[in-house]
């Protein structure tokens, strides 16, 4: 009996300790294809954790785990613990962040970053306000428009069979402003819908363009950038709670390493796939007519004060009017 006894000790003592050596699996998602520069960013990620912290994340590319409004959802039920996100999709956690994809807002890339650095912080902490946390920044570089043919004016604009993102209440306004009738897909509808001539216009970044094989399908970029969209790779609070307190800190550290980098990462492949659709793949670069400048530039400036009130304070888009200001100032 006391043989038993003492093998069943032993049996319970093994289990706790095999149980405290578990791993902590992390599920994030994202709609971004596998081989990107996001995705290998998480995998890379997870091979230094599982080393030095025994957390381990599993990564669901490519839309597997469905689209982001179906990501966010199986955030809210704990199917998944986080995501990679951009636009809209992270304006459902925090509705300021959308003052970083105002259309023709920000007149460079270096100005967007500067004004992203002075407001960083503050979206940072309203994201674990809403019990997330924010593991790495990024952006995707300034979406331009391609085509299957010409783009130059707004009428050409206006005529496209374009495709349009649905639920996105800034895009909403850009095309409702330029009186576009876009056509609401989601991103895993748009390739078939460009083979069938369902759509015949998108619009997105050189790389991302190139990632999710739709220059196969355009003829024709029109090189008027339209936003820059912010993204961010997010974990739940309850999810990182789950980490071993004396690791928290670490992996926080360790993720800023291996996302810091991101948005450089990001504008080189932009820059190379410029250079591939110039010259792989034949793809003309036109230049838009000055009356959709002036008409765009209205446009912009209306849509992002129409939002005042909605996704952000009348405070916060001031605040960043002056951050813009004081960039150009500094340029002069």
């Amino acid at each position: 009996m006391k043989f038993f006894l003492y093998f069943a000790l032993i049996i319970f003592f093994s289990s706790f300790v095999f149980s405290q050596d578990q791993a902590v699996v992390l599920r994030i998602a994202t709609v971004v294809p596998e081989g990107s520069t996001w995705v290998k960013s998480l995998q890379n990620l997870d091979k230094e954790i599982r080393k030095t912290m025994n957390v381990q994340l599993i990564v669901y590319a490519g839309g597997t785990a469905g689209e982001s409004k179906a990501i966010m959802e199986k955030i809210k039920y704990g199917q998944l613990d986080g995501g990679g996100f951009i636009g809209s999709s992270l304006g459902e956690i925090c509705s300021k962040i959308r003052i970083m994809d105002i259309p023709y807002q920000y007149h460079s890339l270096e100005e967007w970053k500067y004004v992203f650095k002075n407001i960083r912080t503050d979206l940072t902490e309203e994201f674990e306000k809403a019990n997330f946390m924010v593991l790495g920044w990024g952006h995707g570089g300034f979406v331009d428009v391609y085509a299957k043919q010409p783009i130059k004016t707004l009428a050409d604009f206006q005529a496209a069979k374009i495709w349009f993102s649905p639920g996105d209440p800034v895009m909403e306004d850009l095309f409702r402003e330029l009186k576009i009738q876009g056509i609401p897909l989601e991103t895993s509808a748009i390739f078939p819908a460009l083979q069938t001539g369902l759509v015949n216009c998108v619009y997105n970044t050189p790389y991302g363009l190139m990632a999710m094989q739709w220059h196969t399908h355009v003829r024709y970029c029109t090189k008027y950038p339209i936003v820059n969209p912010l993204g961010a790779v997010v974990l739940t609070k309850a999810a990182y709670q789950r980490i071993p307190a004396k690791f928290r800190n670490l992996f926080l550290r360790t993720c800023k390493k291996h996302f810091g980098a991101l948005g450089e990462d990001v504008e080189e492949k932009n820059t190379q796939a410029v250079q591939d659709l110039q010259n792989r793949f034949k793809i003309q670069f036109l230049d838009p007519d000055p009356a959709w400048l002036e008409e765009t530039a209205r446009c912009g400036k209306k849509i992002g004060e129409g939002q005042i009130g909605k996704l952000y304070s009348s405070e916060f888009y001031q605040r960043v009017l002056k951050i813009q200001e004081e960039f150009r100032s500094q340029r002069k």
